[in-house]
């Protein structure tokens, strides 16, 4: 199988409202975190009225509850409430995928965390890739297994930061 080339700069940005329109798009603990702290919520009344629906794991609501301050502790779960996140439920095709996956990165020598290789394993269960990942973690979710479909950019007045939404290719593990 020939892997795509990853160009060194983007030459072109794909429209992310184009992408995760009517689909599932699943958060990574950085994607909400990072939204918050950019004071970017309305970017989830644009992903309402794009028909998306916004999931999480319950490996990532249990990140965003490790901190130690109550305030942004409650702001987090305020953000989960408010914005109707859906818990997607982990079943053992799910963990499966997982072990899948993790044998893939291990070939990458890339060790990620259970969170991410479960959410990894919800992607690969979703066979035409009506669930799209948000993160900007991109270090466990290498290229050409996960697939850079669009991205979101957040700034205030001092930085940027780039929030991607990635799809699984599929074809990558089928030799597994």
């Amino acid at each position: 199988m020939t892997t795509p080339l990853l160009t060194p700069y983007l030459k072109e940005l794909p429209s992310w409202h184009k992408t995760v329109k009517d689909k599932f798009l699943l958060f990574d603990t950085d994607a909400i975190i990072s939204i918050i702290s950019y004071k970017a919520e309305k970017i989830f009344d644009e992903l309402k009225s794009l028909n998306v629906t916004n999931c999480y794991i319950h490996p990532v609501y249990a990140e965003l509850l490790r901190t130690q301050s109550n305030a942004e502790r409650i702001k987090r779960q305020s953000v989960i409430s408010k914005f109707l996140f859906q818990k997607l439920p982990l079943v053992k095709k799910d963990f499966d995928n997982a072990s899948l996956i993790q044998i893939w990165l291990f070939n990458k020598q890339r060790y990620p965390s259970p969170t991410d290789l479960y959410m990894a394993g919800k992607l690969e269960s979703y066979p035409h890739n009506d669930i799209l990942l948000l993160t900007s973690n991109l270090n466990d979710f290498l290229h050409p297994l996960f697939k850079r479909t669009a991205s979101i950019v957040l700034q205030n007045t001092v930085q940027t930061k780039i929030i991607s939404i990635l799809a699984i290719n599929h074809e990558e593990l089928v030799p597994f």
